[in-house]
């Protein structure tokens, strides 16, 4: 670009016009460094839609939790499977009236189709009298999963039981139809909050059976009875306060000592082994987050590390 001047003469008075003339050479556009494209990250804080687990997983770290909202549709979508089918990330399905499933993606074998995950709560096709033969005058209720067959994956599901029965064992009895009998599956410890959890592979009628303690295939007859050792586990309860910590929990029938764990690094670290039922924790720091386990010395063997044996608390 260049400036040439001229001379301009109005009324006397002497003035300088300047006339800009360019070049198309002497043209410069400012070079744009491209937009980088913005991850629509999907926030893991709040429940996703099960159209859009897919992309939460993507969102998601190893050991991360997709929360999903499935009270407007009680089907899995095949594509959300296999978004976590291999990886370790787990999808918390709430189906509404307290029912949950969770699955891990480490446990998906078979992510080739659609499921519908749906729970009906109360009504079961399962004769009354087959199922009052096992449970007698404990409590029990009934449930119905809609899928029918192998869910092709591990998956646990979250139900309430009655606050009442806090500590005791559910059992869970598989309906044979083709037997017309009830087959034990497992046995879950009702928790503080008054629900079980409960490991399912396959989706038929169900029946849970309440008693203080696991009743495994037991037989009943009317002059004998056969029952499994009891080994339920221990709940318990994190309290903070002083720069201190103080984990309680409940006394296990036969347990002849205690092992208290601490959540470190992502795995359960010796704490110490006590025959009470409480243990204080001194040397915390304020406003960190602690997570704990108890497990129990029972016939020679020591109990799981289940949910309700856990706790987590934040010390102020």
């Amino acid at each position: 670009m260049y400036e040439t001047n001229r001379l301009l003469i109005v009324s006397g008075q002497r003035f300088t016009c300047y006339s800009v003339v360019t070049t198309s050479s002497a043209i410069r556009t400012p070079s744009r460094k491209p937009r980088a494209k913005s991850e629509n990250k999907i926030d893991l804080t709040k429940p996703v839609t099960p159209d859009k687990i897919d992309e939460a997983v993507k969102s998601a770290k190893e050991g991360d939790t997709v929360k999903v909202d499935m009270t407007k549709t009680t089907t899995l979508p095949d594509d959300a499977l296999k978004a976590i089918k291999g990886k370790n990330v787990t999808v918390e399905l709430d189906m509404g009236n307290g029912v949950k499933w969770t699955i891990n993606g480490k446990d998906v074998t078979d992510a080739s189709k659609r499921i519908d995950m749906s729970v009906t709560v109360g009504t079961a096709d399962i004769p009354i009298d087959v199922i009052n033969n096992v449970s007698g005058e404990r409590y029990n209720i009934v449930i119905s999963l809609a899928h029918n067959g192998d869910f092709g994956f591990k998956v646990t599901l979250t139900i309430e039981m009655r606050k009442q029965d806090v500590g005791l064992c559910a059992n869970l009895y598989y309906y044979n139809p083709k037997s017309d009998a009830l087959e034990y599956i497992s046995c879950g410890q009702i928790k503080e909050d008054g629900t079980v959890d409960l490991d399912f592979s396959h989706a038929s009628d169900y029946t849970i059976i309440v008693d203080d303690h696991p009743l495994g295939n037991e037989i009943k007859a009317d002059s004998y009875k056969i029952t499994v050792k009891m080994c339920y586990k221990p709940v318990l309860k994190a309290t903070a306060g002083d720069g201190k910590i103080t984990l309680k929990w409940s006394a296990v029938n036969n347990a002849e000592k205690y092992a208290v764990y601490k959540y470190v690094n992502g795995a359960w670290t010796f704490v110490k082994e006590t025959k009470k039922q409480s243990l204080g924790i001194s040397g915390v720091r304020s406003g960190k987050t602690y997570k704990y386990a108890v497990c129990a010395y029972v016939n020679n063997d020591w109990t799981k590390i289940g949910t309700a044996s856990t706790a987590t608390v934040k010390v102020k």
